[in-house]
C-alpha cells in the first residue's frame, strides 16, 4: 500500500539533482526572505504530492523563538497562520536533525503533541535548515488525509531542497543586516550634518553680532 501511494512521484536520483539544481539556481536570485519562503514552498509543494500544508519558520538567533515565513495548504492557499507541532519543531531546531512521522497513528500518544492529535494528521515531515553550523530553522510539511503519506524518498528530498533555501535565507539575512547597517550609517550621517550646518548657523550669528559690538 505504501509502493502504491507513491508510484505517481517516484523520482530517480538524476530527477532528483535537476529539481535540486534548478530550485538552488532559483533561490539564487532573491535576497528578499519572503520570496524565497514562497519559492521553497512551490517547488516542495510541486515534488511531494501528498503534503496538505507546509510553512517555512525561521528562528530569532538571539530568543531562539521561531516565527512563520510563509505558509501553503491546498485547503487554504496562501498567506494564513498554519497551525503546526511546536514539539517536533523545537526538537528539530535543537538537535539539528530531520523528523518523519509516516504513521502517527502508530506512534505512542506520549510521542505526539496535542496539536498532532487534535488535527488529525497522519504524517509529518521537518526537515532544519542548516547553513555551516547555524539552524536558521525549518520546513515543514504535513498531511492530513494519508497515513504512510510520505516515504524516505520524500525525506531526503526535502532534506536536500533544505540546503540551497538554508543558503539563501543566510545571504538574505547578511543583506538584510547589511542594508539596515547601512541605513543606520546614512542617518547618523545625515544627524551629524544637521547638527555641524546649526552649529555653524549659531556661529555666523555670534560672529555678527561681535562685529555689530566691535562696530
Amino acid at each position: 500500500a505504501k509502493h502504491l501511494l507513491h508510484k505517481d512521484r517516484r523520482i530517480t536520483d538524476q530527477e532528483e539533482i535537476e529539481t535540486v539544481h534548478e530550485v538552488s539556481t532559483l533561490l539564487t536570485q532573491s535576497l528578499d526572505i519572503d520570496e524565497i519562503g514562497e519559492k521553497v514552498l512551490d517547488s516542495v509543494f510541486s515534488c511531494i504530492k501528498s503534503i496538505d500544508s507546509s510553512a517555512l519558520l525561521l528562528v530569532d538567533q538571539e530568543t531562539g523563538e521561531f516565527h512563520q515565513i510563509t505558509a501553503r495548504s491546498k485547503e487554504h492557499g496562501k498567506e494564513f497562520e498554519m497551525s503546526y507541532s511546536r514539539t517536533i519543531v523545537n526538537r528539530v531546531i535543537l538537535e539539528g536533525k530531520a523528523v518523519m512521522m509516516s504513521d502517527t497513528s502508530l506512534a505512542e500518544e506520549t510521542d505526539l503533541s496535542e496539536s498532532i492529535i487534535s488535527m488529525r494528521i497522519k504524517s509529518v515531515m521537518c526537515v532544519p535548515l542548516i547553513s555551516k553550523t547555524d539552524v536558521h530553522g525549518v520546513i515543514y510539511v504535513h498531511s492530513t488525509s494519508v497515513p504512510h503519506g510520505f516515504s524516505m524518498s520524500d525525506l531526503q528530498l526535502l532534506s536536500a531542497l533544505s540546503s540551497p533555501a538554508a543558503l539563501a535565507i543566510e545571504n538574505a539575512l547578511l543583506y538584510a543586516t547589511h542594508k539596515r547597517a547601512e541605513e543606520a550609517l546614512q542617518k547618523a550621517r545625515n544627524e551629524l550634518e544637521i547638527r555641524v550646518k546649526e552649529r555653524s548657523e549659531e556661529l555666523s550669528q555670534a560672529n555678527a553680532l561681535l562685529k555689530q559690538e566691535i562696530a
